[in-house]
């Protein structure tokens, strides 16, 4: 019987979660892991010898590749495991692993810095590599509290002395140009504030 497309996708996030909630990841894990993806891939009628190829890159990737800096063999395997897939379906899907600036915008008090923490624990648990920029300079001890949020989930942190945002935006992306994804935590805005409204732009 052939798998569908949502059974497909349901089977591998299954398999995933076996492997990755192990004490270790290690050869045994990934080829366990390789063999299981295998099975799914020709149960649903994916070409033998993309299937091979598929689990040749991803074997040969996980066991030889150095991990990122930042990164575990956990968070580089799943990786590994995500743009490899991705292939698969598809060229025209590459955009989802593009490298990414996320900015955060929102009213005074609506959270952004945390927001911002908890979606870098998110995507650095998906294997991605992650920075922040503060850019938040009108709320006292902003920087701060999102440097502090980063080193509790190990995602680096970039904040100007110069309390400028611009400053910081451009020197934070310069220094996290090889990242994945970068997160910005801009300053509250009123909807009124015409100064912090012209800094946004």
């Amino acid at each position: 019987m052939v798998m569908g497309i949502k059974d497909m996708g349901k089977s591998i996030s299954d398999l995933m979660r076996r492997v990755l909630t192990k004490t270790t990841v290690d050869r045994d894990s990934i080829e366990a892991f390789v063999k299981g993806l295998q099975r799914i891939l020709l149960k649903s009628d994916v070409e033998v010898n993309l299937v091979y190829e598929l689990s040749q890159n991803i074997r040969d990737r996980s066991l030889k590749e150095k991990p990122p800096e930042g990164l575990t063999l956990r968070e580089h395997f799943t990786k590994v495991i995500y743009e490899e897939l991705v292939k698969l379906l598809g060229e025209n899907q590459e955009s989802l692993i593009g490298k990414k600036r996320i900015m955060l915008v929102g009213l005074f008090g609506s959270g952004k810095t945390t927001t911002a923490a908890k979606l870098g624990k998110k995507l650095k648990k998906q294997g991605l590599r992650v920075g922040m920029i503060a850019a938040d300079y009108h709320r006292p001890a902003a920087p701060e509290q999102l440097q502090q949020l980063g080193n509790k989930i190990d995602v680096p942190v970039y904040y100007s002395d110069k309390k400028d945002p611009q400053t910081a935006l451009r020197s934070g992306l310069a220094k996290f140009h090889k990242f994945d994804t970068v997160i910005i935590d801009t300053a509250g805005r009123d909807a009124l504030d015409k100064d912090l409204a012209t800094e946004l732009k």
